[in-house]
């Protein structure tokens, strides 16, 4: 008889099928089992449509998204923390139709939709004042932004605040940059964007300008050395010369 055994605290990631062989003589396998971790909601958001201004009359839909094994068997929605009695609110969605200000409150979500803007419209050369911008959409509003920087080499943080300000943008600030926006619900983030500046390419000219400058100056420098060596030669030369004929 093969006994053997796996022990570990269970989490909702660990929920699969599990199967083990034996190699001995002969190799043998066992039928796989299902592991089902139970766990109750988690990751909890509230998002509604139609997105947008929501005016007197109109209507919108609320929506409840969770994660849980089992299934979310019943949900019960919130208005301003009191709890909404009418079947309308026990549902995942919750449908307000002919919409009063009456309606008006608190209805609680993680950001979304978040994304990035950059102040200047144009091509971005050095020098310029640049300020990127973290939009999205959160109730209660963002908390807390934070900005990141990503290129070949890695990610790294690289600011925080709603606005990221350049006041003199060089060609090293050039990359892909996105910010991630937080309220007590949740986290959202941007998808990066591509922040480039003609500046690189200037450096790259003028380097280039400057190598060669520097070579012709050099070799100006050794051709005006040999130019004095030769004439020194024939002076030295010329003067024996002299010497010869008054003998």
């Amino acid at each position: 008889m093969y006994n053997n055994y796996l022990q570990f605290t269970a989490s909702s990631e660990d929920s699969g099928s599990y199967s083990c062989g034996v190699r001995d003589h002969e190799n043998l396998s066992f039928p796989a089992v299902t592991l089902s971790v139970r766990y109750p909601p988690k990751s909890t958001s509230v998002s509604f449509s139609p997105s947008g201004e929501i005016v007197e009359g109109g209507s919108v839909t609320l929506t409840c998204s969770s994660n849980a094994n089992p299934p979310v068997q019943r949900y019960t929605w919130f208005k301003n923390s009191t709890a909404i009695t009418s079947w309308r609110g026990s549902g995942q969605s919750y449908t307000i139709k002919d919409i009063k200000p009456s309606d008006s409150g608190e209805y609680y979500y993680a950001p979304k939709r978040t994304s990035v803007s950059v102040s200047s419209s144009g091509e971005i050369v050095e020098g310029d004042s640049v300020t990127l911008t973290c939009n999205s959409n959160a109730s209660p509003p963002v908390q807390r932004y934070t900005w990141f920087k990503k290129n070949d080499t890695g990610v790294w943080q690289t600011g925080s605040g709603h606005s990221l300000n350049f006041s003199n943008f060089r060609s090293w600030n050039s990359g892909q940059y996105y910010c991630e926006a937080e309220n007590k619900h949740g986290v959202h983030n941007s998808t990066a964007l591509s922040i480039t500046t003609k500046g690189g390419q200037t450096e790259v000219i003028l380097t280039a300008v400057g190598i060669t400058v520097c070579v012709l100056l050099v070799l100006l420098a050794v051709l005006l050395w040999m130019r004095k060596s030769n004439f020194r030669s024939k002076s030295k030369e010329d003067t024996g010369n002299t010497e010869q004929d008054k003998e």
